[in-house]
């Protein structure tokens, strides 16, 4: 499991990547590709050109979906892994909750047991990505 760098945050300013001089948001990336079943899918269906609609290039990009694809490796597959496995947990949790349910269970283990917001997907991923673009994120 990865490591907590909120010590390095305040300091690290993430530097938003660029393709073909437009800023791309890594989340709507992330988003368009777990849409589709997760990088695998995407790749196995040839459907990166379909996640870059969205994100409106020119026409005459004729490798974007090549240069989103490196994009998502560098930067999100990690991150979708450990986000898989992550609510693959609390789904497991969920349902041993659902078969055993308990009275006394604390409220803290209730709340854990509930999928995260997309707000607070969009800070873990930002927190990720930092760690990672500092080089602190160890696996």
């Amino acid at each position: 499991m990865c490591h907590h760098f909120s010590v390095w945050l305040p300091s690290f300013a993430l530097q938003v990547p660029k393709i073909g001089g437009a800023e791309i948001d890594l989340h709507r990336l992330y988003c368009e590709v777990t849409k589709y079943g997760g990088v695998e899918q995407v790749i196995a269906r040839k459907m990166f050109v379909t996640v870059c609609e969205p994100f409106n290039f020119p026409a005459s990009f004729t490798n974007k979906s090549f240069v989103m694809r490196k994009l998502y490796n560098n930067m999100l597959h990690h991150y979708e892994q450990v986000r898989r496995r992550q609510d693959s947990q609390h789904a497991e949790q969920a349902r041993a909750a659902a078969a055993y349910p308990s009275a006394t269970q604390p409220a803290a283990q209730r709340s854990a047991l509930q999928p995260a917001s997309v707000a607070s997907e969009h800070a873990q991923m930002r927190h990720w990505l930092a760690a990672l673009s500092a080089g602190y994120l160890i696996a």
